[in-house]
């Protein structure tokens, strides 16, 4: 959970920069023109079409993560999946076994209990055991 909402974090970031930046070529290049007023922004529309639709698409991406990020933030207050939210198998969030309640289950999701690896990097591998390989 914690590397999404990293990598969600970092995405929101990015496309908040590219909105920021197409706005502010718009800006410019309509206060850099000779014309005023609205005819100022039709110029800069019509000279820069692309920062035009850089800057719709990063509005309704950033809209969509934040959409999201919010969903998946009542989730994890509730202690539910998105299953369980959308089969209304808990009748109460209390009913579920995996509530902690709100700062529990947020708690819980961003940081989790270690548990011991498996795996032992440590181990010496001799060439008669079976695993070897080259």
């Amino acid at each position: 959970i914690r590397d999404f909402c990293l990598s969600r974090g970092l995405g929101d970031v990015y496309k908040r920069q590219i909105l920021g930046i197409t706005v502010m070529h718009l800006v410019l290049l309509g206060k850099h023109s000779d014309v005023k007023g609205f005819h100022a922004f039709t110029y800069s529309i019509s000279h820069a079409p692309v920062s035009l639709a850089l800057a719709i698409l990063a509005f309704f991406s950033i809209w969509s993560i934040i959409g999201l990020a919010g969903f998946h933030s009542y989730l994890i207050c509730l202690g539910r999946t998105t299953y369980e939210e959308l089969k209304n198998i808990w009748d109460s969030p209390r009913d579920s076994p995996y509530y902690r309640g709100c700062c529990g289950n947020l708690a819980h999701a961003l940081c989790p209990p270690s548990y011991p690896s498996a795996l032992d990097f440590r181990k010496i591998i001799s060439q008669n055991d079976d695993h070897y390989s080259v």
